[in-house]
């Protein structure tokens, strides 16, 4: 009976665990006891001129957005409006974008990488790489 009861609540823990961090499943390990900040909103719109080691991401041009939608909340799950985006460079950051319910992996520098209109429903921000302090993207990329 002993061994039986600790299986139903290993199992019953894990499933719990598997709904509470299903929008980051396989995103980063949390420490024990803590759960996923969920933000409201994005950090906003870049600064004008100013190249920051935010995560930044870039409207296509049908959005009539010029600046980029800059964010920078570690261990946050971040909801975004359904706008398509051209491109993303990662700053100093690296994390999860969730498209179409799937985890895609960013990482970060100062590379500009190809989206090609995708339609980004939350990001996830798990780690601030340190020795990509100076990997500053463009506020704009028009």
């Amino acid at each position: 009976m002993k061994r039986s009861f600790r299986a139903a609540t290993v199992f019953t823990g894990a499933a719990a665990a598997a709904a509470v961090f299903a929008p980051a499943a396989g995103a980063a390990p949390l420490a024990p006891g803590t759960t996923a900040k969920i933000t409201p909103e994005l950090k906003g719109n870049c600064s004008q001129g100013a190249f920051t080691d935010s995560v930044h991401l870039y409207y296509e041009k049908s959005e009539h957005h010029s600046r980029a939608a800059c964010f920078d909340v570690v261990g946050s799950v971040i909801p975004i409006k359904a706008n398509k985006w051209a491109s993303y460079c990662g700053g100093a950051w690296s994390g999860y974008f969730y498209i179409n319910h799937q985890a895609a992996r960013f990482t970060a520098g100062k590379v500009y990488h190809n989206l090609h209109g995708q339609v980004i429903s939350s990001v996830f921000i798990s780690k601030l790489n340190t020795a990509k302090l100076n990997s500053l993207c463009s506020p704009s990329r028009n």
